[in-house]
């Protein structure tokens, strides 16, 4: 099937191969035309992508529905955020496992994990987290290796198929969701390909203690519409091969590192998400001792859950301002830590805490500071003196293609820790579970990296001051606002604000409308080379809205990632929205 020429171009979002010229000039040349109205609820993002990480959530009633669980949207969702909401093809996989390894399917229920080691975990938490001993007690793991087809040279794939009864799902997708240990969508497509299963190992696991809707229905072939699918996949791929993987293995890590001064690509692992690079790092840091963990200010929703949930517990300071400095020294004189964690800046309130301070501390009562610099973009700031781990979210703008999910966990060779923790992270800790074909997306979409971070940052700039000034506007969280001075003194030379900020509106009922009148994407996620927006707090913190209000975060706050579609355009649509209010 050749994909469809768009003739209408009414409404229609157009994203740029070519970046803005060197005169700013606002032309484009587009890379991929949606016609708004195509994004209908539950729409991937992109539509047609067969890998979209992000699901169309176009009215902000649609985010509400969702949450509760309404059918109307649930029983429309068959991918959105990988880790949020398990693709349909990871569900067909884990589908026909189950039947092979002669589960009882109205009892029980398949998870697939890319490692024993992360199999093994799953159990561990659900022993911690389940008050049922009995169908803790049930669980079992099957170890099935699949064999590419004859004839093909592809390496063997192994999965561990966790088997539990239907009752522990939602533990067991919870800890799917918080520690990003994810199989991809890929993959799973790579392994249904194959006709060849070797007969499985299951292994009980040993007798000890031991708000998500399930996927639903997955979509006939009819649905599927594999022809677009593979068209869209083959085009934006851009002729993907394995030929080279090693040499695009290499280059992925040496083009995160190169962002960091004396950055090497062997200090860089990767991961199948951000949060599998974060979680990995508290497994390094602070999961299996008896210390616990600081979170310094108000995080993405599912890091403080895995300082919590996994190991001793958290310590949460969640404003991160001067007055949390004082209770983290008062607490350091009494108490020794494992880790410190905090974003830089912080989600979705772009916060930048004082570094240099909790530098200070660190070396003073000797705890490492792990930083996840996903806003960052890598490139705006140099967060090398003050971490000495930085973990990356590479599904983000350092992809842009809202196609693939991957992370990094970079080991500073400046840090005090930097020869223990490295070498105890390669000899106990890391397993290589990112999927080839996933690298190879991940490669080829950041080539444009640098070029796409330097017009974000020039248009978001522009459209934030602009914004400012609007009369139906009361706040926006942005770095060139929000703590600034912080922001400023890790600032590099050639660096910016970022391509996201956060909106809030005088009036509550007009951010509903405003939302539901913008032209634009919107769904979760963010990074996007499209321009994304998203009611952040309904979506994460649905259940603690008052919680979340206490550190700033407002129910009715709006998240907007800004894309490439240039100033000039959105400019006109974002006023154009407003001033319909």
């Amino acid at each position: 099937m050749v994909a469809k020429e768009i003739t209408n171009t009414n409404n229609i979002i157009d994203i740029q191969t070519n970046l803005k010229s060197p005169t700013g000039s606002d032309e484009t040349n587009p890379v991929g035309r949606w016609l708004i109205e195509e994004l209908e609820v539950c729409t991937p993002i992109p539509p047609h992508a067969a890998h979209a990480v992000s699901v169309s959530l176009p009215k902000w009633q649609d985010n509400v529905d969702y949450e509760e669980g309404n059918e109307r949207v649930t029983s429309k969702m068959i991918s959105g955020y990988p880790r949020f909401c398990v693709h349909y093809k990871v569900v067909e996989l884990n589908r026909l496992l189950l039947n092979r390894l002669g589960a009882n399917p109205e009892a029980e229920d398949l998870f697939s994990f890319p490692s024993s080691r992360v199999a093994a975990e799953c159990i561990e938490f659900l022993q911690t987290q389940s008050n049922n001993d009995t169908l803790v007690k049930q669980v079992k793991i099957a170890e099935y290796l699949i064999n590419p087809a004859h004839g093909q040279n592809l390496p063997k794939i192994t999965l561990f198929a966790v088997i539990f009864p239907k009752e522990l799902y939602k533990l067991v997708k919870t800890f799917w969701q918080h520690t990003g240990e994810i199989i991809s969508s890929r993959l799973a497509v790579y392994c249904l390909k194959q006709l060849n299963l070797a007969k499985p190992v299951i292994t009980k696991t040993s007798s000890s203690r031991g708000r998500y809707s399930k996927s639903p229905p997955l979509p006939s072939n009819d649905d599927e519409n594999p022809d677009c699918s593979d068209y869209l996949e083959e085009r934006f791929g851009r002729n993907l091969t394995l030929s080279h993987l090693e040499e695009m293995i290499e280059s992925l890590k040496s083009r995160v590192a190169s962002n960091h001064p004396n950055g090497s690509a062997d200090d860089v692992f990767l991961f199948p998400s951000g949060m599998s690079a974060l979680y990995n790092a508290h497994r390094l840091l602070g999961k299996s001792g008896s210390l616990r963990s600081v979170c310094f200010g108000f995080p993405y929703t599912d890091t403080l859950k895995v300082l919590e949930k996994f190991g001793p517990g958290a310590i949460f300071l969640g404003n991160g301002d001067d007055r949390d400095l004082e209770k983290l020294e008062n607490i350091l004189k009494k108490e020794k830590i494992a880790a410190l964690f905090c974003e830089v800046p912080s989600n979705p309130l772009l916060k930048t805490p004082n570094l240099k301070k909790l530098r200070a501390l660190a070396d003073e009562y000797n705890f490492p500071i792990v930083i996840d610099d996903t806003l960052s973009n890598l490139i705006n700031l140099d967060l090398t003196p003050y971490a000495d781990l930085l973990a990356t979210s590479l599904t983000k703008i350092f992809s842009g293609d809202s196609n693939v999910m991957g992370g990094s966990l970079y080991f500073n060779p400046e840090s005090r820790h930097y020869p223990d923790f490295k070498q105890t992270f390669q000899t106990n800790i890391f397993d290589d579970t990112t999927f080839w074909e996933d690298i190879i997306y991940l490669e080829r979409n950041s080539r444009t990296f640098g070029k796409r971070i330097d017009q974000l940052n020039r248009d978001t700039e522009e459209l934030v001051d602009l914004l400012l000034k609007h009369p139906k506007v009361k706040n926006i969280f942005y770095p060139k606002f929000t703590t600034y001075e912080n922001y400023k003194a890790y600032l590099k030379p050639t660096g910016g604000f970022g391509s996201l900020f956060s909106l809030i509106l005088k009036e509550d009922t007009d951010a509903v409308k405003l939302y539901d009148r913008l032209p634009i994407a919107k769904g979760p996620s963010l990074g996007t080379n499209f321009t994304l927006a998203s009611p952040y707090t309904l979506l994460a913190h649905y259940y603690e809205l008052d919680w979340a209000k206490q550190f700033g975060v407002d129910q009715y706050l709006i998240r907007v990632s800004i894309g490439l579609e240039g100033f000039g355009w959105l400019k006109k649509e974002f006023i154009n929205a407003l001033d319909e209010l």
